[in-house]
């Protein structure tokens, strides 16, 4: 019942979750999942339930006492950790949840935490406590084969209604050299605590900053643009951690070019700012309203749809507004908005669902009370799913239209987006060795697609989520 609750959640917060080498962690045995932490309790609920075994998941001591999240916590047999700023007795306590996660573990259970201790909005993993690594060793030390693996939460945008998420699960961190003793030997605790966060870097993307991320993502669509057609039609879904290691290696060891591909690239994405589109959205727009035809069918579907979700959303709009204003109130991060629109929204929908259709019942009779209590939800789907097609269609139609009429301004981007093209042309040369390496990759992951699932690595943007990656550009070592 909790599973299936919780799965009804992610299917109305998130518009698309992928998960990516899960297939392994559904063999039997004990299971140490540790995962980065940078959504609040959408991250335990992404994991609860995606993981194809049941974890049992730390969590910090004041949660417990959450009237909201409390009944969850329990219900998904939650172990409590307490800090030092919890109060007196954590020591004692923290032992305890020690204990029972090396019993649970001896058993062959499954057991997840996030070894960061805070959620955090940064864009890189945060320093890592180390009871992870004292709860395998312990485990270790008794017996038990405790497989550790990472898992790495990406969020297209993490407090955003209807974003997208993916969970890349990587290879079990190896720890079987270590000497364990008591299964407490202080230096192999801060070693495998080392090998997990290296780990956790290997599926996350780890940027210095948020700025170089929009960077890098502006220069993989212009990359793609100075492919070959042929070439083109290898690229699959981007590995944004890898492009970001490439990207930090190239302004080490060509620092005076980077720096001028920077310079050029912000100056880009300052006038997609200025003309409020982003990166794809012109090239995107030419290509779907090319024709005349092509705009006329999908001006066609935009007015068919739009009655019903004008129904969806009139009824809805109250609790939606409602759950966003109270959100924005209570939180104090960005990582915890989420979490808040989650609580007010479970307080707000039942609430304002309950009071429109006692409305209707009473100014309409039961009849069309009932038609509208069966409807309403069903509508208010497809007010979502509209909006998120309107979007995309005008933003396409107002980036074709301004740089139809503001020929000057369009002169200016089309020069900017040039210039740093050609200051990329040196770092975009493609070996038919790495194509023949890249081609062999894509038919290894079609064949896992077949067979687990698509392995679709980090999204970010509109322009991630077009299938842009360069992972066949050789940056410089």
């Amino acid at each position: 019942m909790l599973h299936f609750f919780l799965w009804l959640l992610r299917l109305i917060y998130f518009r698309k979750v992928t998960a990516v080498g899960f297939g392994p962690l559904a063999e039997e045995g004990p299971l140490l999942v540790v995962a980065n932490h940078v959504n609040g309790l959408l991250d335990p609920l992404l994991l609860y339930v995606h993981l194809p075994r049941r974890p049992r998941f730390l969590a910090k001591a004041p949660l417990f006492r959450n009237p909201f999240v409390a009944p969850f916590l329990k219900a998904a047999r939650a172990l409590p950790v307490a800090r030092a700023k919890d109060g007196p007795g954590g020591s004692e306590q923290n032992q305890a949840t020690f204990d029972a996660c090396v019993h649970a573990l001896l058993d062959g259970e499954a057991v997840a935490l996030f070894p960061e201790g805070i959620s955090h909005g940064e864009p890189k993993i945060q320093p890592l406590k180390t009871g992870a690594a004292r709860i395998a060793g312990l485990s270790r030390a008794k017996g038990a084969s405790t497989k550790v693996v990472p898992v790495g939460l990406v969020y297209s945008a993490a407090s955003v209604f209807r974003s997208e998420a993916i969970l890349v699960a990587g290879p079990p961190v190896p720890y079987g050299d270590l000497e364990w003793l008591a299964g407490d030997n202080p230096e192999a605790v801060r070693a495998l605590t080392g090998r997990m966060a290296e780990a956790l870097s290997r599926v996350t993307v780890n940027a210095d900053r948020w700025r170089d991320l929009e960077i890098v993502e502006a220069l993989r669509g212009i990359a793609i643009e100075r492919m070959a057609p042929e070439e083109r039609t290898n690229i699959s879904e981007p590995d944004t951690r890898l492009e970001m290691e490439r990207f930090y290696a190239a302004k080490l060891s060509r620092p005076l070019e980077m720096a001028r591909i920077v310079k050029s690239a912000r100056r880009y994405i300052a006038m997609l700012g200025a003309l409020g589109i982003k990166e794809g959205d012109a090239q995107g727009g030419e290509a779907g309203l090319k024709s005349f035809d092509n705009a006329l069918r999908g001006f066609a579907a935009l007015a068919a749809g739009m009655a019903p979700a004008l129904y969806g959303w009139l009824f809805h709009v109250i609790p939606y507004t409602l759950t966003g204003l109270t959100a924005k109130w209570l939180s104090k991060s960005v990582d915890v908005l989420s979490t808040y629109k989650i609580y007010a929204g479970l307080l707000f929908y039942p609430l304002c669902y309950a009071l429109e259709l006692g409305l209707a019942f009473q100014a309409l009779g039961p009849w069309p009370a009932l038609a509208i209590g069966l409807t309403a939800v069903p509508a208010g789907f497809w007010a979502v799913r509209y909006s998120e097609k309107r979007e995309a269609y005008v933003r396409a139609a107002w980036a074709v239209l301004l740089l139809k009429t503001r020929r000057n301004a369009a002169h200016r981007l089309a020069a900017a987006r040039s210039e740093t093209s050609n200051l990329l042309e040196p770092f975009l040369a493609i070996s038919q060795a790495r194509r023949a390496i890249f081609s062999a990759t894509a038919a290894y992951c079609f064949r896992a697609w077949r067979s687990r699932g698509p392995p679709r690595p980090f999204i970010l943007s509109s322009s991630s989520r077009a299938g842009f990656q360069i992972l066949s550009t050789k940056w410089p070592a």
